[in-house]
C-alpha cells in the first residue's frame, strides 16, 4: 500500500509541474536550459510539414514525465479551423507504440477529468501550445520508442519519444 501512495504522489507532483510550466513561461520566466544541460531536441522533423498542412498543428515535443509514468505530448495550433477536432473533448486520443503495438490513452481522473487541454467553445487560439498526458503504466514504453498519435482520423506516425 505504501508503494501505491508513493507512486500516486509522484504522478500528481509531475502533473502539477507539467501544468505549471506553461504558466511560468507566460509570466516571463525563461525557458532556457540550466547551465551545463542541453535542451532536449523537438520531435524529429520527418514529414511533419504534411501534418501541419493537413491537420493544422505542429508537434512540439513528445517526452516521458512524472518519473516515466506519463508521456507528455505538446503541440502548437497553426490553423484553428483544421485543428478544432483535436481540442474537442469528445474525441479520444491514443498513443500507439509501433514496436509492441501497445496503446496508451489519456487518463480521466475523478476530480480533474481528462489530462489534456481542450476548448469548451469555439476554435483554439493560433500559436498556442496545448498538451496531452498519456498514461504509461508499468513504465513499459521507454525513451527512443517510435509512437503513433491517433485522434479520430488523425494519424501521426514515427514520433520519437524523448
Amino acid at each position: 500500500m505504501k508503494h501505491w501512495k508513493r507512486t500516486t504522489a509522484t504522478i500528481l507532483a509531475g502533473l502539477l509541474l507539467a501544468l505549471a510550466a506553461p504558466s511560468a513561461r507566460a509570466a516571463g520566466e525563461s525557458a532556457a536550459p540550466v547551465e551545463g544541460q542541453t535542451a532536449a531536441p523537438a520531435v524529429a522533423p520527418t514529414p511533419l510539414s504534411e501534418v501541419t498542412e493537413r491537420w493544422g498543428i505542429e508537434i512540439v515535443s513528445l517526452r516521458l514525465t512524472a518519473e516515466q509514468n506519463m508521456i507528455d505530448l505538446r503541440y502548437r495550433i497553426v490553423d484553428p479551423d483544421k485543428s478544432a477536432f483535436l481540442v474537442d473533448r469528445t474525441n479520444k486520443a491514443y498513443l500507439l507504440d509501433q514496436e509492441s503495438g501497445r496503446a496508451v490513452g489519456v487518463p480521466n481522473t475523478a476530480k480533474v477529468g481528462p489530462l489534456r487541454q481542450t476548448t469548451k467553445y469555439g476554435k483554439p487560439p493560433v500559436d498556442r501550445v496545448f498538451f496531452m498526458l498519456f498514461a504509461n503504466p508499468g513504465r513499459v514504453i521507454e525513451a527512443g520508442s517510435r509512437m503513433t498519435l491517433a485522434v479520430g482520423d488523425l494519424r501521426v506516425e514515427n514520433l520519437v519519444l524523448m
